[in-house]
């Protein structure tokens, strides 16, 4: 069975990770949602690492594209790499 995951980031503590988490769970309900706090700047980012290792083939993986402009390259790319459906 096809797991649906949610990636939420914030970079710091002072943010609110909320409204990430919200928009996810309305288009996917029964989402497993990852949290990180973590900077945007960088791309070893240990839960995305761990989340982009997990994955399996016929997995979708929902993130809120307003806060992830420097990673949509990477993120289309990995979801033709991996034929996992990114929402």
């Amino acid at each position: 069975m096809n797991q649906i995951y949610g990636y939420c980031r914030i970079s710091t503590y002072k943010q609110n990770i909320e409204r990430q988490e919200r928009n996810i769970k309305t288009l996917f309900p029964e989402a497993v949602i990852i949290k990180e706090v973590f900077t945007g700047t960088q791309e070893n980012r240990p839960e995305w690492r761990k989340l982009y290792r997990h994955v399996d083939r016929g997995d979708i993986a929902s993130l809120d594209f307003r806060h992830f402009p420097l990673l949509l390259q990477k993120v289309f790319w990995s979801a033709h790499h991996l034929a996992v459906s990114f929402y």
